[in-house]
């Protein structure tokens, strides 16, 4: 061995000592190259050079965050185990053991992780008692089994881990500042802990051993903001569980003294500032504080923006700034940011690793809100899809789980509105009622998981007509609002929520109380939200749905000028194009036409658009048209009345649309039974008997049309453009068999 290289390697070893303690990445870069420079002009290399080597890449990605710099890492490891050295292979599985964790982690190879926990745990065989590094080997092996825990949820490991960072903290050198890391460690094992089991004294004690962590580091150290971050971290948690305000204002101060406290150059600050955003989202969440979300997606927009493409969490980064610009759409309407949002978050869900089940389920939520934004049913079954794929890549004791049932939930329930199949509304209450389960009584998100399990079992009575659903609807849906705070920037829509459903059973189970709270609800949904929110359209439609019914029922005029105020308020709010503005315009319509000075032209008008609403279900459309024409036909005016009851009877073809099965299809038709009589009728009246045998044999025989591909719009088509024609046949076709080849799997799965 030349003495030259041996004095080179140990200069190379010191120098990256230094480098490493100055997050110097250059005088790292030239460390390991000076290393790499001696082992290879080495014959028989010693197995220190080759775990320094290794250590070297690993740092080296730790500042950089080149997934090259771990399989150097790996490769180095491996060839200091093969070197057998007794006295240092303990550190060379290591090495090994840490750079295949953390290569896991960061591409998600399944093999690396499960050769990381033997390397870690032989390791730890082969390390004495009263040797030096037991402490951090013990860490090490914590972690791994950590990150097997995140992958198979194996609550044992996470169990495990808890121990050995306990042992690792009471062996370690008192008041050494691996100590302290190693007691950080212990914190965010806790933690995980708490959103494994929800036991609020791990949550507790993780918090204790932070800041712990936190206080032994003075401001400057360059440790610091780390366990800043760690701590802001276990804060937000329980205020999450517990909506605490007082405990989200100290996370949110504890994340931004974080990024504060880091360099510009510091390889953990986009982490930093995602986890920044990630509080100031919930923050805006409970208070609605648009100042707050603007900066979350100052924060994340930074985070994304200083983060290499190639870096393994950019995705991350762009998920979180996806839903920055999502939740700031959701408060203030603006198309960019959903646009903006939809972009991010199809991007970053393209990225495969551990992160693709929450990356899918942001993708599913923007892509839904899109579908109520711009109706496009594209959006809706692109959002069934990849919400469906993040539960199924979820693991079951993954705490985000249950949130992602209920995303799934609603995207299922706002299809069957769309479209009408009963098998989604089967699977959304099952999913509803999985998510409400799997929280416990007290947490802060149980009302929201309520109203919507509310909404799913309401859906489920129009499908089977049985009271006890409707009643068990009422009921989830009171305990939702019941158990949302007064200040709960969520209780007015679970409020409106509630105020259809009473509507619902008032006129269903007549029960004019019913009617009465429903009015009570709807107004203070109303009431309870700020002016220009997204929201408060759709919560005015509800109040003056609820009291055009209690204006027909007792006929009190204060009534019908609440019902045309908040009908009027909520037209004008929502914009051309919205699915929710057909329901608008409908009771806008009727409060109209009602009353002792009716506006008829003006009711006629909003009916008309509210039927001409192509982006709104065919139901809403179908109940609006005929409205309209009963109320024109009970005026006596036969000839007017025949337009919408045509119309009516031609959205049939698109309520019972080809791809439902004829169950659903039959279903969907019998809510509507008369309208082709009614048709006839009305053509009748007006003298018109050749179109009136027309129009009923169209309401009557909609599916037989459908079914030999008569008077439909596939036959206009195939008559105008057959080659288009059988295009989309093939394409229906194929469909077909891709739905029923996916049912076959998961049958067998």
């Amino acid at each position: 061995m030349d003495t030259s290289d041996t004095e080179a390697a140990a200069a190379a070893s010191e120098a990256l000592i230094v480098a490493r303690n100055r997050a110097d990445l250059s005088a790292v870069n030239r460390a390991v190259a000076l290393l790499a420079k001696a082992v290879d002009g080495c014959s028989v290399v010693p197995a220190t050079w080759l775990i320094n080597l290794s250590a070297g890449h690993l740092i080296e990605f730790e500042l950089s965050g080149e997934t090259r710099c771990l399989d150097r890492a790996v490769d180095a490891g491996r060839a200091a185990v093969a070197a057998g050295d007794p006295d240092s292979i303990a550190a060379a599985w290591a090495n090994v053991a840490m750079a295949l964790r953390q290569r896991y982690e960061h591409l998600g190879h399944a093999g690396d992780l499960d050769d990381a926990v033997d390397g870690a745990t032989e390791a730890m065989r082969l390390t004495g008692p009263q040797d030096a590094d037991r402490a951090g080997r013990l860490s090490n092996l914590a972690a791994t089994l950590q990150a097997r825990h995140d992958r198979d949820g194996s609550k044992a490991d996470l169990e495990r881990a808890v121990e050995l960072l306990e042992v690792a903290v009471a062996v370690a050198q008192p008041d050494s500042e691996a100590r302290f890391g190693y007691e950080s460690n212990l914190g965010l094992a806790r933690h995980a802990l708490f959103e494994e089991t929800g036991d609020i004294s791990a949550l507790e004690r993780a918090i204790t051993a932070a800041r712990s962590a936190v206080s032994v580091f003075p401001p400057g150290h360059p440790v610091r903001p780390g366990r800043l971050s760690n701590l802001g971290l276990a804060v937000l948690s329980w205020a999450e569980r517990f909506g605490s305000a007082i405990a989200r204002a100290e996370a949110i101060a504890l994340l931004r003294d974080a990024v504060r406290d880091s360099t510009p150059d510091d390889p953990h600050l986009p982490g930093r500032l995602t986890n920044l955003a990630d509080a100031l989202i919930e923050s805006a969440a409970a208070t609605g504080d648009p100042a707050a979300l603007d900066e979350a997606v100052k924060a994340a927009d930074h985070a994304v923006r200083t983060t290499p493409a190639e870096h393994p969490e950019r995705s991350r980064y762009q998920g979180n700034l996806a839903m920055a610009r999502f939740v700031r759409y959701e408060r203030a309407g603006a198309e960019a940011d959903l646009a903006a949002a939809l972009c991010d978050a199809a991007e970053s869900a393209d990225a495969a690793g551990p992160h693709q089940p929450g990356l899918s389920a942001n993708l599913g939520v923007v892509l839904h809100a899109h579908y109520e934004r711009y109706g496009r049913a594209r959006d809706l079954e692109e959002a069934v899809v990849v919400a469906r794929r993040s539960v199924r890549l979820s693991a079951e004791s993954d705490p985000d789980l249950p949130g992602r049932c209920q995303n799934l939930a609603t995207c299922l329930l706002t299809r069957f509105e769309a479209a009408g199949s009963a098998d989604d509304i089967a699977e959304a209450v099952q999913l509803s009622a999985q998510a409400v389960a799997a929280l416990p009584e007290d947490h802060a998100a149980r009302p929201g998981y309520l109203s919507n399990l509310g909404i799913a079992l309401h859906a489920l009575f129009t499908v089977s007509a049985n009271a006890k659903h409707l009643a068990a609807a009422v009921t989830v849906s009171r305990a939702a609002v019941a158990a949302a705070e007064r200040g709960d920037p969520d209780r007015p829509m679970y409020l409106t929520n509630l105020a259809a459903l009473l509507h619902e059973s008032a006129e269903r189970r007549d029960r004019p109380d019913d009617l009465d709270e429903a009015v009570r609800a709807a107004g203070d949904a109303v009431d309870g939200t700020a002016p220009g929110h997204p929201a408060s359209a759709r919560h005015a439609v509800n109040l003056a749905a609820a009291h055009l019914a209690r204006y027909q029922r007792t006929g009190q005029p204060s009534d019908l000028r609440g019902a045309r105020r908040a009908a009027l308020a909520a037209t004008r709010a929502i914009p051309e194009g919205d699915p929710a503005r057909a329901g608008a315009l409908a009771n806008l319509g009727t409060a109209r036409w009602l009353g002792r000075r009716p506006d008829r032209p003006g009711a006629v008008a909003a009916w008309h658009a509210a039927t001409d609403t192509i982006t709104a279900p065919p139901s809403v459309r179908i109940q609006a048209a005929v409205t309209w024409a009963d109320a024109i036909m009970g005026a006596g005016d036969a000839a007017s009345a025949r337009r919408p009851y045509a119309l009516a009877a031609e959205l049939l073809s698109q309520l019972a649309w080809r791809g439902l099965s004829e169950h659903d299809a039959q279903r969907l038709l019998r809510e509507h039974p008369t309208v082709a009589t009614d048709a006839a009728a009305a053509h009748v009246a007006a003298r018109c008997p050749d179109e009136a045998v027309s129009v009923a044999e169209l309401g009557r025989n909609v599916r037989w049309f459908q079914r030999v591909g008569g008077q439909d719009d596939h036959e206009r088509l195939r008559r105008s453009c057959p080659e288009l024609s059988a295009a989309l046949e093939a394409v229906g076709a194929g469909i077909a068999a891709l739905s029923a080849h996916r049912l076959h799997r998961e049958r067998i799965g």
